[in-house]
């Protein structure tokens, strides 16, 4: 029979597994983003490399299930997300590959991802409306900004105030000064770390 000391490593054990569950989950969060980019035209390679190092963490956890309903739950739940988003992403990659894949096909399937993923919310989300002359269009901001938040957390930074509509603003403010100075015709904007702070960064395009 386990006794008291036995018992509380158990409950520490646990309680640790569940930290890294909250960890991988951001990374997750992270990598989906990356992806989205990637999808969109955003970035020009898939996020091979940080896909493969988190898809090792999370079966690195399997072994772990056994502990506690708690820790199974929280393991069950992260392996069958990320499964689900990897059928997506292995899809949408093999039609790039066939030459049959369509941005506007990619973007609903994200938009049905996302009403999904939204479900239990007390409130659903107001319709938006697209402007015509908007230079970065609805589906990118919301890109960029899952990248941006997923970033923050990952540097430990607060992100209770870190609003889309905030983030979206700030960047179709700057896209303007960014178009004049650099004689661009639009602007992308990516997600980096500087000085240990996620940070966007705007980059002029000529087309």
């Amino acid at each position: 029979m386990a006794g008291p000391e036995s018992e509380k490593k158990l409950v520490t054990d646990s309680g640790q597994l569940i930290k890294q569950c909250e960890a991988l989950e951001a990374e997750l969060a992270a990598l989906k983003a990356r992806y989205e980019q990637y999808f969109l035209g955003i970035d020009r390679k898939p996020p091979s490399t940080a896909h493969r190092l988190l898809k090792q963490k999370v079966d690195g956890l399997k072994p772990a299930m056994a502990r506690t309903t708690v820790v199974k739950l929280k393991v069950q739940n992260l392996h069958q997300k990320l499964q689900t988003y990897e059928r997506l992403w292995a899809r949408t990659c093999q039609e790039m590959e066939n030459g049959t894949y369509h941005r506007d096909l990619f973007k609903a399937r994200l938009h049905a991802r996302q009403r999904e993923d939204q479900i239990g919310q007390t409130e659903p989300a107001p319709p938006r409306v697209e402007k015509p002359a908007d230079p970065l269009e609805e589906h990118k901001l919301r890109a960029i900004y899952d990248s941006f938040l997923a970033v923050k957390q990952q540097c430990g930074e607060d992100i209770s105030r870190v609003t889309f509509d905030s983030v979206a603003s700030a960047l179709r403010k700057q896209v303007p000064a960014v178009l004049k100075k650099h004689n661009a015709t639009s602007v992308e904007f990516k997600v980096a770390v500087s000085e240990g702070k996620a940070v966007l960064k705007a980059i002029p395009k000529k087309d």
